[in-house]
């Protein structure tokens, strides 16, 4: 290429000979760096080798939603890199035909009788474009395998990215069937207090009429010796005109509150205490 420097008005490709050599370089480097990143993403979900498949306390550890979010940026770039190196390949494509091009116009031009310098001259141009022509065709060819690698990582992304939603549905499934088991088992114990409380409030009814009898009948109200033929009190209505008012008065209140409490959401809120 050294001749091609001293020479570039007879070389009119070496811009673009350079421009692919630089671009396909930084290419080569991006797309390392690239598949890096997303290998250390394989290594993180352990799906880089079948042995290492990850267990589920393991799983549970793992920040999938950073990680699908750095694979997704990772298929992103992958994609524009090949975007990329498809350009360049078109590139190194024209700058062969025109390179042919060129040696033809240059061949056609040497068979018209000229000077021994011109000769000379039409000589090592010759040679520059056949180096050149050389160049672009490696370079050329080097950017297609980038590209090619390009295209394989972006299929890779495409099932890291798989892999990592199915592993988040599989996380969901799992505590959504812990969620069911708990709920399972609140369900099974508050049927056995219901089972509890039924019992009570059936031994409850067994002995509340008697209770109240037997309270009723302990009151002074109650005179079981009296000679005279009545044992009941004269102010005996007072204990109902007292209870009857006061359980209404409790029973009128209770309404109230609920109805209250249902309209400001105080019921709700003391719910939840």
């Amino acid at each position: 290429m050294q001749r091609a420097h001293h020479e570039p008005a007879a070389s009119p490709l070496l811009l673009g000979t350079f421009a692919l050599e630089a671009e396909t370089m930084a290419m080569r480097h991006w797309i390392q760096d690239q598949s890096h990143q997303l290998f250390a993403v394989q290594e993180q979900t352990g799906h880089h080798l079948y042995q290492n498949v990850p267990q589920e306390d393991v799983l549970d550890s793992m920040d999938l939603s950073m990680l699908s979010k750095r694979t997704c940026g990772l298929a992103v770039n992958i994609t524009t890199s090949a975007l990329c190196l498809q350009r360049l390949v078109q590139l190194g494509d024209f700058l062969i035909e025109e390179s042919k091009l060129l040696t033809e116009e240059i061949m056609t031009s040497s068979q018209q009788p000229d000077s021994h310098q011109a000769g000379q001259r039409t000589c090592e141009t010759m040679r520059t474009r056949s180096y050149i022509h050389g160049q672009v065709r490696t370079w050329r060819g080097q950017a297609k395998a980038l590209l090619d690698e390009a295209e394989a990582w972006r299929h890779k992304t495409d099932i890291i990215v798989q892999t990592l939603l199915t592993l988040t549905t599989q996380r969901d499934q799992t505590i959504g069937i812990q969620i069911a088991r708990d709920s399972r088992t609140l369900a099974e114990k508050a049927t056995r207090d219901s089972t509890l409380m039924k019992a009570i409030a059936a031994v409850t009814m067994c002995f509340l009429p008697g209770t109240f009898v037997a309270s009723l009948f302990a009151m002074d109200m109650f005179d079981w010796r009296s000679p005279l033929r009545s044992t009941v009190s004269e102010h005996f209505w007072v204990y109902w005109a007292v209870t009857v008012s006061l359980t209404m008065l409790v029973v009128l209140g209770w309404l109230a509150w609920s109805k209250y409490s249902e309209g400001s959401g105080v019921w709700q809120r003391w719910r939840k205490v």
